[in-house]
């Protein structure tokens, strides 16, 4: 493999850590509010 066939594969790999950082931090957002949301709904019995 040469070095620039290299970069591409490395700067493929870094852009896919980044996207999947991005999902779990979604995740945990999401699963943040609802959290909330439906503590916010059991204070109302």
């Amino acid at each position: 493999m040469d070095i620039e066939q290299s970069k591409y594969t490395e700067l493929i790999n870094q852009i896919g850590g980044l996207l999947q950082q991005g999902r779990e931090q979604v995740a945990k957002s999401v699963n943040s509010i609802l959290v909330q949301t439906y503590w916010l709904i059991g204070r109302h019995r």
